[in-house]
């Protein structure tokens, strides 16, 4: 399946050339660490329990955007299980160890560029409007669109991105679409079938660029989505894009 553009990887995931930094996350019971992202965004999504850093506590539900240069000395006092996506390396202080929960991780000197800038954009999804999208039963939320770094003070350059949640009633067919970038599925709850790979529960499914994609669910699905790329739909190409675009 590795050969495959549409890549299936189950939790927890096993790293492969294909997958290898993009993974499942998940913390436990008093673990902590102090870090700085380094490089664009960084999206988690807390499935159970809570994670708190100076700033705020996160909890079950809530999706936390971490800019380019903010920083974290967070701890969990309970239990939590989160799932992440890492666009570049976190750095730690030469003094703390790497931690797992920071895939690719390393040590280097580091200071935040902007200490009165909140270090986390947190969105609660459920709270989010959701929107019909082209594909009947089918709807939308959007979490964050990528383009928002300079509005909260933070460096880097905007990035064309899409990071959504989608729910799919039992029973939807999706026609056929084409990814023009790298897309990625993580299954929250049901099943799904993606050009006929079944996903469950806490799968990541993997979607190389120049992909045509289709999909079905018996019994309905929610998805965490991200697209670094519009689609477009094979039969009805004016249709609107289903990630947002």
């Amino acid at each position: 399946m590795d050969d495959s553009p549409c890549a299936l990887i189950a939790y927890p995931p096993r790293p492969t050339a294909a997958a290898s930094k993009r993974r499942a996350e998940r913390a436990f019971a008093f673990a902590a660490s102090t870090s700085r992202l380094f490089g664009t965004v960084a999206t988690s999504t807390m499935l159970s329990g809570s994670l708190t850093d100076y700033w705020d506590t996160y909890r079950e539900g809530v999706t936390g955007i971490n800019l380019q240069g903010s920083t974290h000395d967070a701890i969990c006092y309970a239990q939590c299980s989160m799932v992440s996506r890492l666009e570049a390396p976190v750095l730690y202080p030469q003094d703390f160890s790497l931690h797992a929960l920071h895939h690719g991780s390393r040590h280097g000197a580091f200071a935040n560029p902007a200490p009165e800038m909140m270090p986390t954009i947190s969105v609660n999804v459920a709270q989010t409007p959701a929107v019909a999208t082209a594909a009947a039963g089918v709807t939308r939320r959007m979490i964050f669109d990528y383009g928002r770094a300079a509005q909260h003070g933070r460096p880097g350059a905007s990035a064309d991105h899409r990071h959504v949640s989608l729910s799919i009633l039992p029973g939807t067919r999706i026609a056929p679409f084409h990814v023009s970038a790298l897309t990625e599925f993580f299954v929250l709850a049901g099943q799904v079938a993606i050009n006929d790979a079944q996903a469950g529960p806490a799968c990541f499914v993997i979607i190389e660029p120049d992909t045509e994609v289709a999909m079905r669910s018996d019994f309905g699905c929610s998805l965490l989505a991200w697209a670094d790329g519009p689609s477009c739909w094979s039969e009805t190409p004016n249709a609107g894009d289903l990630f947002g675009f």
